[in-house]
């Protein structure tokens, strides 16, 4: 019984361990296919996940192959838009030199007339002045001639109370008069404070000013003169400033040109009177009245550098300096206007005063100047005098 109790017990066992193994064996099956189909079904996913990147992918790549084509496009019309550029630019650049060298011609070849209209000005002038000089030898033998005939006459009418005398031969005056008249003008000229300006031509003088002139620029630097025709030339005060003003101006070749203004710093009242021509009343020599303004400043250490004119007796573009032993200038006053008085005093107004390298406006727009113990007198002296 025992023993047939032990073989049942081991019987039970064993089924036991047969159980239990076949189901380990069953359940790991069922594992490794459940592990399958998870593997399976990740895969599937897997494989889709990667066809559809690589469809993105693929479209990307057409998108930025289509971008790239079209820059590719966009560059290479760039690139013949920029050759086309650089070859109308080369076009233009060779049309633009054959134009700049067809102005250097025309420019050369006007020069080059200029400067021969100004030969056959200065001829023409020199040709005038010999024909004045054959005049007046002319008009010295038809003196003689005028003098022999009327000794002559004389003599025969010593001889023969009753016989008549023979007119003299007449003499012709116009063009020596106008030839003197513009040689007179241009000493006039000259001694008013305008050494390189010439009146070649003076037609004649009408109400008081110069009529039908051709006037000679020389260039103080050497350079070529310049020609100009006025209608007239009178004598004007401009903002302080005394000058011979041309009216109806003309270059030498025909061409309109602006009114011009001859300054005369020394001008000359009397001459120009004698001449015919009107002087205003407050035309003055800003020569003269810089002078007799630098005696005032003189004793203050002040020197007159610039005057251009005096305005109704108010001073017109002043400058004056002070300079050291050496001759260097240490202080400069500018001024657009001053007036003496009242009191011993020369105010300006609305200009600079310059210390050194520091140049600062008036305070106030005024500087006052004073001069103690100046001699006005000899001021108005020389006011008085310029004005009539």
């Amino acid at each position: 019984r025992r023993l047939a109790r032990t073989r049942r017990s081991f019987t039970a066992l064993g089924v036991g361990l047969l159980l239990l193994v076949g189901g380990g064996a069953a359940l790991a099956g069922w594992t490794s296919r459940e592990a399958r189909r998870a593997d399976d079904a990740s895969r599937v996913g897997l494989q889709a996940s990667i066809a559809d990147l690589s469809a993105r992918l693929d479209r990307s790549e057409a998108e930025l192959q289509d971008r790239l084509d079209g820059a590719t496009t966009e560059r290479d019309d760039a690139l013949r838009q920029l050759a086309d550029a650089r070859r109308g630019m080369e076009a233009l650049s060779t049309h633009a030199g054959e134009l700049q060298r067809q102005h250097d011609d025309l420019t050369a070849k006007a020069a080059a007339e200029h400067d021969q209209r100004l030969t056959e000005l200065g001829e023409a002038a020199h040709v005038r002045s010999q024909l004045l000089e054959s005049e007046q030898r002319v008009a010295g033998l038809q003196a003689a001639i005028a003098g022999v005939t009327t000794a002559r006459d004389e003599a025969k009418q010593a001889e023969s109370p009753r016989a008549e005398a023979e007119p003299a031969p007449a003499m012709v005056t116009t063009s020596t008069a106008m030839l003197n008249l513009a040689r007179r003008a241009t000493t006039v000229l000259h001694a008013s404070g305008a050494p390189d300006v010439a009146l070649v031509e003076v037609q004649s003088v009408s109400q008081g000013a110069l009529a039908g002139l051709l006037v000679k620029f020389e260039d103080p630097d050497g350079g070529p003169a310049r020609v100009l025709r006025a209608a007239t030339g009178d004598i004007v005060v401009d903002r302080g400033r005394t000058g011979l003003r041309l009216l109806d101006v003309a270059t030498a070749d025909g061409q309109p040109a602006p009114i011009e203004l001859v300054l005369l710093p020394t001008i000359d009242r009397a001459a120009w009177e004698a001449l015919g021509v009107v002087v205003p009343a407050d035309a003055a020599s800003s020569s003269r009245l810089a002078k007799a303004l630098g005696a005032l400043l003189e004793p203050q250490g002040w020197h007159v550098a610039e005057l251009r004119g005096c305005d109704a007796g108010t001073l017109v573009g002043l400058r004056l300096q002070q300079q050291d032993a050496n001759g260097l200038v240490t202080r400069e006053l500018r001024a657009e206007r001053g007036v003496l008085g009242p009191g011993e005093l020369l105010e300006l107004s609305d200009g600079t005063l310059k210390v050194g390298a520091d140049e600062r406006p008036f305070y106030q727009n005024v500087y006052r100047l004073p001069l103690p113990g100046a001699d006005f007198a000899a001021w108005r002296a020389t006011l008085a005098a310029e004005a009539r």
